[in-house]
Parts: C-alpha cells; sequence; structure tokens
C-alpha cells in the first residue's frame, strides 16, 4: 500500500473524505511530478490513479459512488470546496477521455450540483483568492469561468 492509498483508506475510516480531496492535514499530499508547479490543493491525478482507481479495482469500497457524494456534498459547502470538487472533476473527466479511469462518475448529477450551488455562491466565488483564484480579478469565479468553457468543449457539460 502506497502513501497515497494510506491517506485514503485513513480518510474514508474517519468519514473525511471529503478533507483528503481539499487536501487538509494530514491528508495533504505534495505535488512531486509533472504537476508540481499547478495550483492545486492536493495532487489530483496520484490521488485519482495511485488510490481511487486501485480501491475501485479492488472491489473492497464502492469509491466511485464515494467519491460522487462526496463532490456533491463539496460543492454545497463554501467556494473553497467547490473549488476543490471541480478540480477532482475535471481530473476525473480527463482521466475517463484518456482512459485511465475504470469507471465513469455521474457527470450530470455532478454538473447539476455545481452549476445550482456556483450560482448561489457566485459571490462568494468572487471573493475567494485562493489557488487559481489568485489569477483572476473576480477570484475562483473567474477560474470557473475558464473551466466551463473547457467542460463545455471537451464534454458537453455546462457547470453555468
Amino acid at each position: 500500500m502506497n502513501e497515497v492509498q494510506k491517506y485514503m483508506l485513513d480518510s474514508i475510516e474517519n468519514n473525511e473524505f471529503d478533507r483528503f480531496l481539499r487536501g487538509e492535514n494530514p491528508y495533504n499530499i505534495t505535488n512531486k511530478g509533472h504537476l508540481q508547479n499547478l495550483e492545486t490543493p492536493q495532487d489530483y491525478l496520484l490521488v485519482l490513479k495511485g488510490a481511487v482507481y486501485p480501491l475501485y479495482e479492488s472491489g473492497e469500497v464502492k469509491i466511485d459512488e464515494l467519491l460522487k457524494d462526496t463532490l456533491i456534498a463539496m460543492c454545497r459547502e463554501d467556494a473553497f470546496s467547490i473549488y476543490c470538487a471541480i478540480e477532482v472533476f475535471r481530473a476525473q473527466l480527463f482521466c475517463e477521455k484518456k482512459g485511465y479511469s475504470p469507471f465513469e462518475i455521474d457527470r450530470q448529477q455532478i454538473a447539476e450540483t455545481m452549476r445550482i450551488e456556483i450560482k448561489n455562491r457566485k459571490d462568494e466565488l468572487t471573493k475567494c483568492f485562493k489557488w487559481e483564484g489568485l489569477r483572476y480579478d473576480n477570484g475562483v469565479y473567474g477560474y470557473v469561468l475558464k473551466v466551463n468553457d473547457v467542460f463545455q468543449k471537451k464534454f458537453s457539460l455546462n457547470i453555468l
């Protein structure tokens, strides 16, 4: 079992999978590979490829359902959690597209929840200047606009 799998299993056991996905202590994983310069609170490709997918393939935990449910719950929390949920969702969609993911996540349900919560929290997202939000005058909401364009072009999804 690698370090990422241990962190993930600990977070699941402690009912803190959302904290793991947000990269909160004690579950933070430092970006070590080609992603080290990305502005994300957690190495989401490593999380997915190194922990989520192996756990799914083991059949021990319905991690695909837990991931979906946790992303939806995170969207209902705060601007930073929405940002993290979008980052995980984006990484998952690209992994599906490239054939790395052994499952497909429920895109429509997650996108619909994101759409509702982004609309409800637009002011909060506009005032959140963490991670990628630092690059935009309108904070994380500016990043959401950019990601939505990618979602529309690559996946025919709209989160706005």
